[in-house]
């Protein structure tokens, strides 16, 4: 990785979202398994359709990769996202993304560097932002970069020191990565036992933003009776992967406007997402 250069310059995108590419969306985080639901058919059903928040994370998908000039993309995991979201984002139409170089960190020779990309998204003809995203990834084979060896931005919160207010229970479908790669992420990681195997795993392992979407229907679905226009912002940081099938305990503290949550695969005993962190809005 070249420091300096990586920090130059933004990258812009535009694409085309469809109604079909939003109901696709909301399928593959687990919505609409009822069709019955009449909570949940405005998600996936085009009169009237609904959207989760996290659906920009798939709209702005590899937004600004091109500016990661150098880094060596075999050794490179997704850390962290942060999602604001400034408005409702729309079921359909033109999208356009702009990103840039916020921050490296430098965790030493052999130890890899931190790199965080930060997008905003706008629905074409519009001024103002629908949302902003950090992307924060793991570049595992670009430590001793000459970038700072810390960063300066604010760490996630810690979840309340009690026990959960609630945890829900999720499980995920043995194809829920076939599904979700169908939003745009076509790493053969996800699909491809060769692939895997050759990242370490012993089988393909599901989108770390899928299990972001999980936990983002979950506290909309019981934390927020499905009024997902309230969620403000959404954060967590990926600790593990999660493999298609696994459960999934989603363990959720509520502090007035703060949302905590975790999510864990008790059948394994693995913390997938941790310090996750959602603002939600006044009724």
């Amino acid at each position: 990785m070249d420091y300096p250069s990586i920090l130059e310059g933004s990258d812009c995108h535009v694409s085309r979202w469809e109604q079909r590419d939003t109901v696709l969306y909301a399928l593959a985080v687990g919505m609409g398994r009822d069709p019955c639901d009449a909570n949940e058919l405005p998600f996936v059903y085009e009169r009237g359709l609904r959207t989760l928040p996290t659906l920009a994370t798939a709209i702005a998908h590899g937004a600004g990769a091109r500016l990661l000039k150098g880094i060596d993309y075999r050794r490179v995991v997704d850390a962290e996202r942060r999602v604001s979201i400034f408005r409702p984002i729309p079921c359909e139409g033109e999208f356009r993304t702009v990103t840039s170089i916020s921050e490296v960190v430098d965790k030493g020779i052999d130890r890899g560097a931190i790199v965080t990309r930060e997008t905003f998204l706008w629905r074409e003809g519009e001024d103002q932002p629908l949302a902003r995203i950090e992307t924060t990834s793991f570049a595992r084979g670009d430590g001793g970069c000459g970038a700072p060896s810390a960063s300066s931005r604010p760490p996630l919160p810690q979840p309340p020191e009690r026990a959960p207010d609630w945890i829900s229970q999720v499980a995920t479908t043995g194809n829920q990565a076939l599904l979700y790669r169908l939003c745009g992420d076509r790493n053969h990681l996800h699909v491809d036992p060769h692939a895997a195997a050759r990242a370490g795993f012993e089988r393909p392992i599901l989108h770390g933003m899928c299990t972001l979407g999980i936990a983002c229907h979950v506290l909309v679905r019981d934390v927020l009776s499905y009024r997902s226009d309230r969620l403000t912002s959404i954060a967590a940081r990926f600790t593990a992967p999660v493999f298609p099938g696994d459960l999934l305990d989603v363990r959720i503290w509520r502090e007035d406007s703060e949302i905590y949550f975790q999510v864990v695969a008790p059948e394994r005993e693995v913390e997938v997402l941790k310090v996750g962190h959602a603002l939600i809005s006044p009724v």
